[in-house]
């Protein structure tokens, strides 16, 4: 305030779309549908570590638009920063000749919300507060801290890999929205996140991206995610491998897809893509 003027703005919450609790969200997952039987094995790993200056970062973001026309996209909104150095989720596992389709997925339990929110003046013209016209969708997550303040964790084998529950659903989301890059070799594919990154040119500090948990279609922004990253990538913290069973490794390759929001998002000045690991694996005929 200077000489009796004053000018804000702040975001109040308009409408909530969806919440969650103790909800499991993948790092890294793979899915195989028809061509599982010539997998011999998927494997996952996700490994998050705090040291010296190298905190992590879990951001929301939000999709901005003016009645009702989109003008970007932020991840300056919500943060989380983990300081304390420690490790505070590692796990990994493998599934040996899966026998039906499955979708494998390592990560973190958290909390989330979808929610709506306007923009608000507050100012000697409007003293009680008038609204801007900018609305806001928001994606957020918090992950779930145990007694020691290492995060919750799980591995689970989805044996139900199209519905609308467990890890499952975050493929409908990237299925249905996001768009997708290929990746192949020969009897194996293995992808992680500094890889992923690197093929969006993407920043450390969203290394991997999180979609939104699908349920029955709701009225959102549909390229929303959360980054979780660090300042300088030294590592991969996540990661994915699909390999052949040997009789059909003269015979295919293993493609596979992985997916990400079709937006840039902004931070600090610049805009940035942000890819997940979710990955579909399948096979198609050696070259």
């Amino acid at each position: 305030m200077i000489d009796g003027w004053y000018l804000c703005y702040y975001w109040k919450l308009d409408y909530i779309y969806d919440v969650g609790y103790d909800t499991q969200f993948p790092i890294a997952a793979v899915r195989v549908l028809n061509d599982y039987y010539k997998f011999d094995t998927l494997f996952i790993r996700a490994y998050l570590q705090v040291s010296g200056r190298n905190y992590i970062y879990f951001r929301g973001s939000a999709a901005i638009s003016y009645k009702g026309v989109s003008v970007g996209y932020s991840v300056d909104i919500y943060t989380i920063t983990l300081r304390e150095q420690k490790v505070y989720l590692n796990l990994q596992a493998d599934l040996e000749y899966p026998s039906r389709p499955v979708v494998l997925a390592a990560g973190f339990y958290g909390d989330y919300a979808l929610a709506r929110y306007k923009e608000v003046e507050r100012s000697l013209r409007c003293p009680f507060g008038c609204e801007t016209s900018y609305t806001a969708d928001v994606y957020m997550v918090r992950p779930i801290f145990q007694s020691d303040g290492t995060i919750k964790q799980f591995v689970d084998a989805d044996y139900t890999p199209s519905d609308e529950y467990g890890p499952s659903r975050f493929f409908i989301t990237a299925n249905r929205y996001w768009n997708y890059l290929t990746a192949r070799d020969d009897y194996f594919l293995y992808l992680d996140s500094i890889y992923i990154k690197n093929s969006v040119n993407g920043v450390d500090i969203f290394l991997v991206g999180i979609a939104w948990p699908f349920k029955t279609p709701i009225p959102i922004d549909t390229s929303l995610t959360v980054g979780v990253g660090q300042v300088q990538q030294t590592e991969a913290l996540a990661a994915a491998l699909a390999i052949l069973r040997e009789v059909y490794r003269r015979t295919n390759d293993v493609e596979g897809r992985y997916y990400m929001p079709n937006a840039e998002f902004r931070v600090g000045g610049y805009d940035t893509r942000i890819s997940s690991l979710l990955v579909d694996v399948y096979t198609v005929p050696q070259r």
